[in-house]
């Protein structure tokens, strides 16, 4: 009967930060009081806890929109104390320790004095999502909808003129045709939130993306300061530059240390920060140096056991960031009309057979492109085994198959239709067939049901698959370890600055 009566009192902590610009100069210094959440209780001080954050293909898709018409403009917001905004939520109420240099002390004999949170402050499980739902209804109620494809994005309209809103967290990325919908809409969200706009300029930086235009009206996406910052961190300043991320060859591939680490061998791993600089790596593949993903799948595989050859692998793909530090992803689509035709939107898929020595698995890499501009990649090794080529490249093409289908949604959402199918490009004219063939072939009849469904897509006029002569297969990074010049060639098509 006495168990209301002991509540949880969580600690806190103050977080320091330094916040740079795009040229790594000091902004401001940030203090910010954080409770410790993982001493929270699920069921008594929280209930869900998950929200969404927003996918950095759409925001590219964004880009690569923004920079198809002279006349879309673009903004970032920034919202100063997020999570403050919103209210907490709990039957129970939520409890704190004071903050450290703002204690009152309790008198004797007194309970001990605690802070009662009202507000959903950061570190608390459920401050997330409490801030997301308030942005969502928030902007709702003025008119937004949101889109199917990704929940982070809403958009305005008003007769031709058209806002779009992509949210993370609290940075929000913003394209618009009219200024007007744009003033009406940020001055609502003034009312409601401590909320600065830069004065109304274009997007520098988004999620850690810096973002520059050119003169041609082009958007080019990098991250020349992270990838500064984070060779320094791992003192990799000075390391050798590469011509590619990876040695080309088969002979090259990686696989796991056979037999036993010498004490030298042990001791030297145990000083080489592996799982760091991996982690940085894949912030990068998945951001905008698609060209380093496959690479990063490789040495990702020996996080649990890696052995200094791995480490040169990793030390490889770093030599290769730093001579390319600069190079950018470049948005510079062309037109975009309310009726999409087939070739605007269109998918690569390749793979490499049997490309993992210890398990013979293949890799799927595919690429999807908006008018030219490169907005979605994958790299990974499949989930099963393929008994030919065939297979393999009918696996790939299913995959990019689900890829396409959630891109025709997102333009539906953004307010485009299609003239006809999406078209996906395979360099195996086995695969092609075996899309397009209804037929029942004893020699396919193993290949599981649930890529069959790419034969559904082209029989309903979603997709239709094409062959690709291998020579122009640009997914061919994402799949094995290319000899640099070939590599070279296909990152400065796709990435539209040479490398």
């Amino acid at each position: 009967m006495f168990g209301n009566l002991y509540k949880n009192i969580m600690s806190c902590k103050w977080i320091y930060d330094i916040k740079r610009d795009i040229k790594g100069e000091v902004l401001k210094l940030k203090a910010r009081l954080t409770a410790r959440g993982f001493t929270q209780r699920e069921g008594r001080d929280f209930g869900a806890t998950w929200a969404p954050t927003c996918r950095m293909r759409v925001f590219r898709m964004m880009m690569a929109e923004a920079s198809s018409d002279p006349a879309i403009m673009t903004a970032q917001w920034d919202l100063s104390t997020a999570f403050l905004h919103a209210d907490m939520k709990s039957p129970e109420g939520v409890y704190m320790s004071q903050p450290p240099g703002f204690s009152q002390p309790s008198s004797e004999g007194e309970a001990r004095i605690v802070c009662h949170l009202l507000k959903a402050i950061y570190g608390c499980k459920q401050s997330s999502r409490l801030f997301h739902e308030l942005v969502r209804d928030s902007l709702k109620e003025m008119g937004a909808v949101q889109a199917k494809a990704d929940e982070c994005l809403f958009t305005f309209r008003d007769g031709d003129s058209w806002l779009k809103i992509l949210v993370h967290v609290d940075d929000f990325a913003c394209t618009f045709n009219d200024r007007g919908i744009y003033d009406r809409v940020f001055a609502q969200m003034q009312a409601k939130f401590k909320i600065t706009d830069y004065g109304g300029g274009p997007i520098t930086r988004f999620v850690g993306v810096c973002v520059e235009r050119t003169p041609e009206g082009h958007y080019r996406l990098h991250q020349s300061p992270y990838i500064t910052q984070v060779l320094d961190r791992l003192g990799l300043t000075d390391c050798k530059h590469a011509l590619s991320p990876e040695r080309a060859g088969t002979e090259a591939r990686l696989a796991p240390y056979e037999g036993e680490l010498s004490a030298a061998e042990k001791s030297f791993m145990a000083a080489v920060p592996y799982k760091e600089a991996v982690g940085a790596l894949f912030y990068l593949a998945r951001s905008t140096r698609f060209d380093i993903a496959h690479a990063c799948g490789q040495v990702a595989r020996f996080m649990d056991r890696p052995c200094a050859k791995h480490w040169r692998a990793v030390i490889r793909i770093y030599g290769y960031l730093a001579r390319t530090k600069n190079v950018a992803l470049v948005m510079s689509s062309r037109g975009m009309e309310c009726e999409l035709a087939d070739q605007f939107l269109d998918g690569m898929s390749d793979s490499d057979w049997a490309g993992c020595a210890e398990t013979r698995k293949s890799h799927t890499g595919w690429v999807v492109r908006v008018g030219g501009s490169l907005v979605s990649w994958y790299s990974k090794r499949q989930g099963s085994v393929s008994q030919s080529t065939a297979e393999a490249e009918y696996v790939a093409a299913a995959a990019v198959a689900n890829e396409v289908i959630w891109w025709r949604r997102l333009c539906t959402d953004m307010g485009y239709s299609f003239k006809g199918p999406v078209t996906i490009w395979c360099d195996n004219r086995a695969a092609t067939t075996l899309a397009d063939h209804e037929g029942r072939f004893d020699a396919v009849k193993h290949i599981q049901l649930r890529y069959h469904v790419l034969r559904d897509y082209q029989k309903r006029g979603l997709v239709q698959v094409r062959w690709r002569s291998s020579r122009y297969m640009w997914a061919d990074v994402l799949t094995k370890n290319c000899q640099p010049k070939h590599f070279r060639n296909i990152v400065t098509q796709l990435m539209g600055e040479k490398v």
